[in-house]
């Protein structure tokens, strides 16, 4: 029986990685799994931006993802661009609509604008309502 050469072992060890790599959730994945404490704190960040960000006459301001004023959670998320109106806030953390794509909403619901709600989306239409409150 031959002995396993060096370019079948390294030929193994790069599959196994790339198979690792397609089985991984996604951004969109592992943000919509997060706890209700971690939506909590994530909407009260979003809400400080609201407040620190002031409009003028704009209709929204864009702001870079690395901004000093920027909650660390949010940062942490490396947003590609970051939206902020009177009355909501977008993030777009990967500029891809692909598996891995991930854009987040914090805005008033539809119908009652007291309650609000923390969307999460794919960017290809996937989206999911993960956290509201009463604001």
């Amino acid at each position: 029986m031959p002995k396993p050469t060096l370019k079948f072992a390294l030929a193994v060890v790069a599959i196994a990685v790339a198979i690792g790599w397609l089985l991984r959730p996604g951004k969109y994945l592992r943000f919509k799994h997060q706890s209700g404490e971690y939506y909590a704190t994530f909407a009260a960040a979003c809400d400080s931006m609201l407040a620190h960000y002031s409009l003028g006459t704009n209709g929204f301001l864009e702001i870079s993802g690395a901004g000093e004023f920027l909650p660390r959670m949010v940062r942490d998320l490396h947003p590609w661009r970051i939206k902020v109106s009177t009355n909501w806030v977008w993030i777009l953390v990967n500029g891809s609509h692909s598996r891995d794509g991930l854009v987040i909403v914090w805005e008033p619901q539809y119908d009652r604008t007291n309650m609000w709600n923390l969307v999460v989306g794919t960017g290809e239409g996937e989206t999911a309502v993960v956290y509201v409150r009463k604001h």
